[in-house]
């Protein structure tokens, strides 16, 4: 039994943490029309930035963040333990013979976008997207667990 688990949970202030950069670059936007186009600027002109911001908390509160991933050869099934900012943990068991890993690396030379992300799938259907910024997990970890896989035959998919 191969067992991968998150350092640290996800909280209240990460999310506030998180969204501040779409809070910054929205008093950016906002203060820049105010100086320059003042008569622009009406009640309407603050639902736009609001909406985003309300969609933007939303997107990051419900997103479904890793617990525990394990590995249980006695089984023979993939178990993730995740949760979101709304909910209790939950569980999602996979048969090894139904479970498929694709692995997608981005070669980029910017770092904004993951390097490495893995997408736990059910046949063709994606259950599970395991990536280095939403579930705290390192690189290597990461690689770890696609090691682990392929050492269990489940079969991965390189994209």
């Amino acid at each position: 039994m191969n067992t991968f688990d998150t350092t640290k949970t996800y909280t209240v202030t990460d999310l506030i943490r998180d969204t501040s950069i779409t809070i910054v670059i929205i008093a950016v936007i906002y203060s820049v029309v105010l100086l320059w186009f003042p008569e622009k600027l009406t009640i309407f002109s603050l639902i736009v930035p609001g909406l985003l911001l309300l969609k933007d908390f939303y997107d990051k509160a419900s997103r479904r963040r890793l617990q525990r991933l394990t590995f249980d050869t006695d089984r023979k099934e993939v178990v993730l333990f995740f949760k979101s900012l709304f909910s209790d943990i939950k569980q999602i068991r996979l048969p090894f013979d139904k479970a498929r890993l694709e692995v997608l690396v981005e070669k980029s030379k910017l770092q904004i976008f993951e390097p490495l992300t893995l997408f736990i799938m059910k046949e063709k259907m994606e259950v599970f997207e395991l990536n280095k910024s939403k579930d705290n997990l390192q690189v290597d970890t990461l690689q770890e667990i696609v090691r682990t896989a392929e050492h269990l035959a489940i079969p991965i998919i390189h994209k």
